[in-house]
């Protein structure tokens, strides 16, 4: 019982870090700008391994998510984590070995005109 206790405790404590970047030439700021009227939701899973201990080796690039969106700027970014139930179930049928972390980020973004006409 001590064990099966332990365990759960080991599970669901966890020390996972993600890194986020935005170095891919889209200019992301946190405040407000007046051309950027498209409400865009990016996201991602992070594989993670030994209870988040062991660091996912590339960081999270928020400019390469955003210009699948076609975004040319990022304004008023929120970046965040989910946890859901299909978060947590890998987590605990394989006790923690491995951690997915799920993220998500949303701002507005600024198209170029001749997307935005269509």
């Amino acid at each position: 019982m001590k064990t099966l206790i332990f365990l759960m405790i080991l599970i669901c404590s966890s020390c996972s870090r993600i890194e986020y970047a935005a170095n891919d030439g889209i200019p992301i700021t946190w405040g407000a700008r007046a051309s950027h009227d498209t409400f865009a939701r990016v996201g991602g899973v992070v594989p993670l391994y030994l209870w988040g201990a062991v660091e996912s080796p590339i960081p999270v690039s928020l400019s390469a998510a955003f210009a699948k969106e076609g975004a040319l700027s990022v304004s008023k970014l929120v970046v965040g984590e989910e946890t859901s139930f299909d978060v947590w179930l890998p987590r605990l049928l394989s006790f923690g070995m491995y951690w997915p972390v799920k993220w998500q980020a949303e701002g507005f973004i600024q198209k170029a005109k001749f997307e935005r006409e269509q």
